[in-house]
């Protein structure tokens, strides 16, 4: 398993994401099959735009490196510590945790 989780930056991932990304290309086959998932946080709400890019952009990813796409969860959050004290969205970070 493997999960990616990153800030949005201008409509997109983190350089820091796309760069681990970059070096998962180079393996190639050895990440074939693997089940992976998504975690989004940005500063709009979850229906903008920004988080259905970088959703299409991981589809893409996942198919191209023939990877299982497990699940992709986007959240809002404009302050520190604003998604830790969202009891919603904890919950679901948590049983996304207990899954894995």
């Amino acid at each position: 398993m493997i999960l990616f989780a990153t800030p949005v930056y201008w409509w997109g991932m983190s350089a820091q994401l796309k760069l681990i990304i970059d070096k998962c290309y180079c393996r190639g086959l050895q990440l074939k099959n693997k089940k992976v998932g998504t975690i989004v946080v940005g500063g709009s709400p979850v229906d903008s735009i920004q988080y259905e890019l970088i959703d299409k952009q991981f589809d893409c990813m996942a198919k191209y490196l023939s990877w299982d796409m497990l699940f992709k969860k986007s959240y809002y959050a404009t302050a520190r510590d604003e998604l830790e004290k969202n009891k919603d969205s904890m919950n679901e970070l948590e049983g996304i945790g207990k899954n894995l």
